[in-house]
């Protein structure tokens, strides 16, 4: 049987992405979206809530285009599978990272519309040229 892994989110940027390049040109774009859940507490009937922050990054053409078009408060939607890493930093202690691995993200809704240009793109899908879709 085959496994899956894969990871969908739909949440709030908590800042602007943050841009990088490595030595090969190619870009990357770390985001930190949350997302929330609410639940009315059983003992004194108070709504609850709780936001968890996934750590997501981008490459080469996400990359390229979330830039300039994500800001902090827009509400994304995010494609990709989690990677989890381990290591020894230089002390010899354990570090532990999990990480999404972005293939696939839409802006479903942006709260600095006044920061977006008119020609932007809703949405991003790597790989996937526009006369490739055949419909």
């Amino acid at each position: 049987m085959a496994s899956v892994n894969k990871v969908t989110l739909i949440g709030y940027l908590g800042n602007d992405p943050e841009m990088a390049a490595f030595p090969s040109g190619d870009r990357v774009a770390k985001l930190s979206v949350g997302t929330s859940t609410k639940w009315k507490d059983q003992q004194t009937g108070e709504w609850q809530s709780k936001t968890q922050w996934h750590k997501v990054a981008l490459f080469k053409g996400n990359a390229s285009w979330v830039e300039g078009k994500l800001f902090k408060g827009d509400l994304v939607h995010v494609d990709g599978s989690i990677e989890y890493q381990t290591w020894k930093d230089k002390s010899g202690v354990d570090k532990y990272k999990t990480e999404i691995k972005g293939k696939h993200i839409s802006l479903l809704k942006s709260k600095n519309e006044n920061k977006v240009t008119q020609n932007n793109t809703q949405d991003y899908n790597a790989g996937v040229a526009d006369d490739d879709i055949p419909f």
